[in-house]
């Protein structure tokens, strides 16, 4: 080897010491290069370090579309620019024992200094203003290179001498894994200068080490399909997934595909696995036929479970990236399956071992016996847990469990009674029941055949399930029970509905089919106690007053605002019109998880209450609106549509089970004008107060459209106080309209390192915000996300950003580390007042008429997001088009279509 030869190759994996004295973790996102015989630059005269030559090959593994297979992903990964420095130490703390290093910073106040010679530290800090400006502090000599908080950033750059080499630390634009196998790197020569010295170029490099910790990021998947349902042979499950390398793999779907198994309680018979390898329109929430008026792309599948005995059964699942590992439910979703000797990557993870949950607080890797007993920090190996709550076999997850549960009944024998109620009916004990619909609907003149209240047909309807007779299979519990409620008003449900035992299906409380639509109501009040597993809507509707008085909490027993680690109710509102809410008034089910499935809801609506932020397990198919802030706490909405001002907000709450994923997908994000409307979406990157890290946030196939004041943001990813990182963003095929959108972003004291895969993004601005004068004289912090060292965005090369910069007010892209936009993507395009003209119809602030209607945000003929997805990673739109695959296709939640098309789509509206 001679100088200047590039001799060793890293890949890095936590954290990198830096002269600051602060320690960015780049994972997975970082190399560094080793040159012989070469030292550091000096800031003042030598060039930036340029690594446009950087080439590395990585192997991945992956799946294929076709069949599933296993495949070999090959990428080649170039370019990568020096990992910037954070803002340097205080001049009273650098050096060790006064002893400043040569070509060191230091910073007093908001100024940044730097010294060539170094030296021993003197009497006085520097205090000079003067850009370029030099002066001693008695003994070192200080060049002023950050004058304020409004001047351009000092250039410190993260290299480190070793001997009489260098280690140059560069942020390159893809990340690389655990499990990626680097095949080979090369560098071109001149990268690097030192007083005009530049390194050797270097066809291949021999010291080749991948320390990278990074692992493969999970498919961000959730079951569209309520649980709890009877099967009789067979069973239609859909699920939708996203994965951050749909897009770049360009095969037009998000992930490779799914398996799909369903199994008895002791887990011994299985059915026939059912793969599936193309996605689908979702029948459970569609453009026409739902609420929420979006089409949801998912994979369904229909399972065969004849050959199940008969009882408690749950299905599994297994999500095949197209590059990455398998993501299975069994050991991978919530309430996991505990596995000896497994490297526990994340804390916050939810495993169960025998009878009992618990959460892991430090990441490592487990034992060979695992966690027991009921207590705090049990040691695992190196992972340490929390006992989390005891084990409930049918308990489900907020986002998708480990055990998806149903109830096997392949002879049709499950009993179920069917009963009305009427407010003036005087059916008791079981004289009310009857064994089918028809038998009920013909009895249910005669009050005498009716129940006066839901509890009593609850009760009665426990009673006849357990009554042997006609070869049923009987069953101490209400479900699958049908109490249909008269045309008319009903009160609550009554204490005494949570005495009923939880049953294995649904308890359904719906409209009596043959009524009126619209006339079947159900009173507000403060105590709705429900049943502990129960279904209600399918033509039911809420009525409330403007006053505060409007609450509806469904709650157990009594108006609990107790807060539990495990919720001990499950509740399915499907196909339900609650109209009138005003802005204290809440909807909620307070201590369990809740389902909002196709549901309506005018004039105001708020699942927010602290203890139920995490209860919301999805919003699917829906519609919801309120002229106040909403602040629903959803921890999936999927194919709906909400409008009002600051409209979703985080699920998150002290001392419930921390989310694994937040997902927003093929839905409608809509604001409202007249005040402002804040932030439309404002999510963490964390859990809340418990601090875990999510291991994922899906934005994907939507629109967010502030339509109220130019201040307003789309949506903002991690602000006030993150501090763990997170490897799995996927923004993909989002149109943001009338302001921008907030990727990575953070205006308080916490670094944020955050791995952020976007494309086939259309927006009007695209924020990586780091703070703004605006934010005074607290900018140079060194821990302070600001300082740019510890932010990675993968941007590939299909987005569109209209007419706002990518950086706030001083700092661009190039301040930030690992920013990399793909060289297809387009930039500040167009002029503020030309946006309107790139939709059919912009109702934004950006737009002719700014309105809380939706408008038509279909690309219009010419636009600038037109031709821009090079490759495809899904197969349809918002409104459910089909995606174009030539290289033609638009980027942002909806497809070009021709004049044709789009006078055809609106005919159909009419």
């Amino acid at each position: 080897m001679a100088a200047r030869d590039v001799i060793a190759f890293e890949v890095l994996g936590g954290t990198v010491a830096t002269d600051s004295g602060f320690s960015p973790n780049v994972n997975g996102c970082c190399v560094r290069l080793k040159i012989e015989a070469m030292g550091r630059r000096d800031d003042r005269v030598d060039p930036i370090a340029a690594f446009a030559s950087l080439t590395i090959s990585v192997s991945d593994p992956g799946f294929s579309h076709v069949d599933l297979s296993p495949v070999t992903r090959t990428r080649t990964i170039t370019g990568g620019v020096p990992l910037k420095d954070p803002f340097p130490k205080t001049w009273t703390s650098i050096g060790s024992g006064g002893t400043v290093p040569p070509k060191s910073y230091c910073s007093n106040g908001n100024r940044a200094f730097y010294t060539a010679a170094g030296g021993l530290r003197g009497a006085s800090a520097p205090t000079h203003t003067t850009l370029g400006q030099i002066v001693s502090d008695g003994a070192v000599s200080w060049e002023c290179m950050q004058a304020s908080v409004n001047t351009a950033p000092y250039t410190g750059y993260v290299e480190a001498i070793d001997g009489s080499d260098v280690w140059v630390y560069v942020m390159i634009p893809e990340p690389i894994y655990a499990g990626s196998t680097i095949n080979s790197v090369s560098i071109g020569a001149g990268c690097y200068s030192v007083g005009g010295q530049s390194n050797n170029a270097a066809a291949s490099i021999a010291s080749i080490t991948n320390s990278s910790a990074l692992q493969y990021e999970p498919c961000m998947s959730v079951y569209l399909s309520l649980p709890h349902v009877l099967a009789t042979g067979s069973l239609t499950i859909e699920a939708q997934s996203d994965h951050v390398w749909g897009v770049p793999i360009g095969v037009g779907q998000q992930i490779a595909g799914a398996k799909f198994t369903a199994w008895d309680a002791a887990r011994t018979t299985s059915s026939p696995t059912v793969s599936v390898t193309s996605p689908t329109l979702s029948a459970l929430a569609t453009a026409s036929g739902s609420p929420g008026g979006c089409a949801v792309e998912c994979y369904s599948a229909t399972i065969n479970t004849s050959g199940l005995p008969a009882g408690d059964s749950f299905v599994e699942a297994e999500f095949y990236p197209l590059l990455g590992t398998v993501w299975r439910t069994r050991y991978d979703a919530e309430g996991a399956d505990w596995q000896a000797g497994k490297a526990y990557a994340y804390a916050g993870v939810l495993v169960r071992n025998g009878s009992n949950f618990y959460v892991c607080t430090t990441a490592g890797t487990s034992s060979v016996t695992g966690p027991t007993g009921t207590g705090t920090a049990i040691s695992d190996g190196t992972c340490v847990w929390d006992y989390f709550g005891n084990d409930s076999t049918k308990q489900n997850s907020r986002n998708i469990p480990a055990r998806w549960h149903f109830y096997n009944d392949p002879a049709a024998v499950y009993k179920t009674g069917h009963c009305f109620v009427d407010p003036s009916g005087t059916a008791t004990g079981t004289n009310g029941v009857f064994a089918t619909f028809a038998d009920a609907n013909a009895a249910k003149g005669t009050l005498s055949n009716c129940y006066s209240t839901i509890q009593l047909a609850g009760a009665a309807l426990q009673t006849y399930n357990n009554t042997a007779g006609g070869g049923l299979t009987t069953h101490n519990d209400p479900g699958n029970g049908r109490i249909y409620l008269k045309a008319g008003t009903h009160s609550g449900f009554g204490a005494s509905m949570q005495t009923l035992n939880i049953p294995s299906v649904w308890l359904h409380v719906i409209a009596d089919p043959t009524a009126t639509s619209g006339t079947v109501l159900v009173t507000a009040g403060a105590n709705k106690a429900c049943s502990k597993r129960m279904l209600m809507g399918d033509g039911l509707s809420f009525t409330a007053t403007a006053t505060s008085t409007a609450n509806t909490y469904i709650d157990p027993v009594s108006d609990s605002n107790t807060t539990r680690a495990q919720p001990v109710t499950e509740l399915a509102i499907r196909r339900f019109t609650i109209n009138q809410f005003d802005g204290t008034g809440e909807f909620a089910n307070r201590t369990g998880l809740t389902w909002y499935d196709n549901i309506t809801v005018t004039g105001g609506f708020q699942a927010n209450n602290a203890n139920t932020r995490a209860n919301n397990a999805l919003v699917l198919g829906s519609y919801i609106s309120g002229s106040f802030g909403l602040a629903f706490c959803p921890t999936n909405f999927i194919g709906s549509t909400i409008i009002g001002a600051n409209v979703i907000r985080d699920p998150k709450a002290s001392g419930a089970l921390p989310p694994m994923f937040l997902k927003i997908v093929d839905s409608k994000i809509l604001g409202v004008t007249g005040t402002s409307g804040g932030t439309l979406v404002n999510v963490h990157v964390t859990n809340g107060t418990l601090d875990y890290a999510r291991l994922g946030v899906s934005f994907v196939g939507s629109l967010f459209k502030v339509a109220s004041t130019v201040s307003d943001k789309c949506y903002q990813l991690s602000a006030d106080g993150d501090t763990r990182a997170i490897a799995n963003v996927n923004a993909a095929y989002l149109t943001c309209a009338g302001e921008r959108a907030n990727g990575p972003y953070n205006d308080s004291t916490s670094n944020l390192k955050t791995q952020w895969f976007e494309a086939c993004c259309l927006s009007l601005t695209n924020n990586m915000v780091f703070d703004t004068s605006s934010h005074g004289a607290n900018l140079p912090a060194g821990a302070r996300c600001q300082n740019y060292w510890s932010v990675y965005r993968v941007g590939y090369s299909q987005n569109c950003n209209l007419s706002g910069a990518i950086g706030n007010v001083g700092f661009g892209p190039a301040t930030l580390a690992g920013l990399r936009d793909g060289k297809n993507s387009k930039f500040n395009v167009i002029a503020p007042a030309a946006v309107k003209n790139q939709f059919i119809n912009d109702t934004s602030a950006t737009g002719a008429t700014p309105s809380n209607t939706e408008g038509d945000y279909h690309p219009a003929p010419g636009a600038q997001c037109l031709n821009m997805a090079l490759s495809q990673g899904r197969k349809y739109a918002l409104d459910g088009v089909v995606r174009r695959t030539n290289g033609s296709g638009a980027v942002g939640a909806f497809e070009f279509q021709s004049a044709g098309g789009l006078l055809l789509r609106r005919r159909r509206r009419r």
